[in-house]
């Protein structure tokens, strides 16, 4: 009777142990994701102060879903004429295929990542970017600080951005350049960790003559997922996943007179 009950008692430890975790998304580390960035520059001959930024960026990897991510964004940079290296930005972006927290459902009595392909997800953010010169000729850092907000979940992140850049210049003129980034996430109002992504990157860029340049990018990215408010009121449960993944870029940009 007693090898019984002992019997009994570990079969439920284990059931309920599976369950929980079936409840719970995979961690998934180093995986391959691919990204095409595209960018179009628009200056004014009558205002040269403004720039006008249309970007295309689509997303891919293929271990963890199967859906692209697909970014258009409308962009409006201002470099004030009394400070040099100042930038305000503004932008608006049209997303789809971004992943949530509430993203992650129960469906056909399994957990998974619910397809977002097909959904729309508007998003504004605004800032500044400030850009000094190091000392050594070509050499210069800069600091861009974001707030975004996400109208389709009300998500808002603070994105700071500190970056190295060294240009090759001759005969006055641009050729290609050199950068190293970190990129990082802060949720203002979501996630257990207040800094849940991290971007760090570096990447060349080659300019072919004024208006086109073609670059190469190489990103780390760290990711956290958590549950929803609902996921732990109905379950008693919390969780912390976190997905780092390697990034393989290419960035086409195209720079315009008006």
């Amino acid at each position: 009777m007693k090898e019984k009950i002992t019997l009994f008692l570990l079969t439920t430890l284990v059931c309920v142990g599976a369950a929980s975790a079936q409840r719970t998304p995979t961690s998934n580390k180093n995986f391959n994701e691919y990204l095409l960035d595209t960018k179009l520059f628009l200056r004014y001959k009558n205002f040269t102060p403004l720039t006008t930024i249309i970007q295309y960026r689509m997303g891919m990897e293929r271990q963890t879903r199967t859906d692209n991510i697909d970014q258009l964004r409308l962009g409006f940079l201002y470099r004030p004429y009394y400070m040099k290296g100042l930038k305000f930005l503004a932008n608006y972006q049209a997303n789809w295929g971004l992943r949530h927290n509430e993203d992650w459902v129960t469906k056909n009595s399994s957990w998974q990542w619910q397809d977002s392909a097909a959904r729309f997800e508007g998003e504004f953010s605004g800032g500044v970017q400030y850009r000094i010169s190091l000392g050594l000729k070509g050499l210069l850092a800069d600091l861009r600080v974001l707030f975004s907000n996400n109208n389709y979940n009300k998500n808002n992140n603070l994105i700071i951005r500190p970056s190295l850049n060294y240009y090759l210049i001759e005969n006055n003129q641009v050729y290609a350049s050199f950068f190293l980034r970190y990129e990082g996430w802060l949720a203002l109002n979501f996630a257990h960790n207040q800094l849940w992504e991290n971007w760090v990157y570096a990447g060349f860029i080659y300019n072919f003559n004024r208006k086109f340049q073609l670059g190469f990018t190489l990103a780390y990215k760290t990711q956290e997922w958590n549950e929803t408010t609902s996921f732990n009121t109905k379950f008693n449960e919390s969780f912390s996943i976190t997905d780092s993944s390697i990034i393989w870029g290419i960035n086409a940009i195209y720079r315009f007179i008006l």
